[in-house]
């Protein structure tokens, strides 16, 4: 199985829509964005984009810094306080993670030191996963002693086409092992089509979804759903469609009241251990009694329209199924809100 992510930068605004969830809808499972480089630079778009990201129920969302050789531990402080600054709400978002950006400039080249410096006091700092993205080209068997995961870049030919079609396969030289350890991460094209963006830089990850998951976040993100579904917003956006009538598929613009709340009580539960497992039979009754109205919605439609009376009465049972469900929606809220005041 191979997943797939994009990574951006202000340079991407200008060549598309940013249309961030389009790319989730594509088949995107994780997203980063530059938020700063060196002593000074701030990316001007930063925020927008791990915004989009995370409203388009992206998962797995970072931020990457481009390092320059000079005091890489105050470049790592940097970049927690832009964070802070442009996207509080990093801090409470569970699939949250950094990557180190280290390449060769034509007037600097970060040492392997540097890199280790930054990245231990980045992950110090916020007890998020930081991957490094560190060519084998660029850096060869000198990482050995980083200590993080590695994010290689390949291009090859980099030919233009949609990211699937231009992957050039698990086996690709791309993922060939350097400074001790396979590349987690590769990133194999920059004019790759996303979405409805071209000239993007596309990237593959080689594993499950739940594989993805204990890379970046160490298997504690969305802890109540363990399947490789595109995990919890997923359920969200499920549960909000169904109640309200609306396509599941669209997820554009701000998840409405219900969905926010239902986001508020996973993060919650994330938070505190103890609350997870209620949490999960809760959203498997849930899901189940979706599943249900869900069937009823297709009778109703098989039938010709609300015409005669046991199309009357499947419509009378959906009313009832869904005041049951909203029910068992406050019935979690509750147990949860119990579970996190608990001692």
């Amino acid at each position: 199985m191979t997943l797939f992510g994009w990574d951006t930068s202000h340079y991407d605004w200008d060549r598309g829509p940013m249309d961030v969830a389009a790319a989730r809808r594509d088949g995107v499972v994780f997203f980063t964005a530059k938020i700063g480089e060196g002593s000074s630079n701030t990316d001007p778009r930063f925020a927008d984009g791990v915004r989009r990201a995370r409203d388009a129920g992206i998962e797995f969302v970072g931020a990457y810094y481009v390092l320059h050789s000079a005091n890489p531990t105050g470049q790592a402080d940097r970049c927690v306080a832009l964070a802070d600054k442009l996207a509080p709400w990093w801090r409470d978002y569970p699939g949250w993670f950094w990557q180190g950006d280290f390449e060769h400039w034509p007037d600097d080249f970060p040492p392997p030191a540097a890199c280790k410096a930054f990245c231990d006091r980045l992950a110090s700092a916020t007890g998020r996963q930081v991957v490094a993205y560190a060519s084998r080209g660029q850096y060869g068997s000198t990482l050995a002693g980083i200590g993080r995961p590695l994010w290689n870049a390949d291009y090859g030919v980099d030919a233009s086409g949609h990211y699937t079609n231009v992957y050039p396969g698990d086996g690709y030289r791309g993922w060939t092992a350097y400074s001790g350890q396979v590349p987690a991460l590769l990133q194999y094209s920059s004019k790759a089509r996303i979405g409805t963006q071209p000239t993007c830089d596309a990237n593959a990850f080689r594993g499950s979804y739940e594989d993805l998951r204990k890379l970046l976040t160490g298997g504690t993100v969305a802890g109540c759903l363990t399947s490789d579904d595109p995990g919890w917003l997923d359920t969200v956006f499920r549960v909000d469609s169904i109640l309200r009538m609306t396509d599941p598929t669209a997820r554009t613009g701000e998840p409405n009241d219900l969905a926010k709340a239902i986001r508020a009580i996973a993060t919650q539960a994330v938070a505190n251990g103890s609350a997870l497992t209620a949490l999960n039979a809760k959203i498997d009754q849930t899901n189940t009694k979706i599943d249900q109205l869900a069937a009823k919605i297709d009778e109703i439609a098989a039938a010709g329209g609300p015409s005669n009376a046991p199309v009357l009465a499947a419509i009378s049972d959906l009313a009832d199924d869904v005041k049951s469900l909203r029910g068992a929606l406050g019935e979690g809220a509750a147990s949860t809100a119990q579970a996190l005041e608990a001692p």
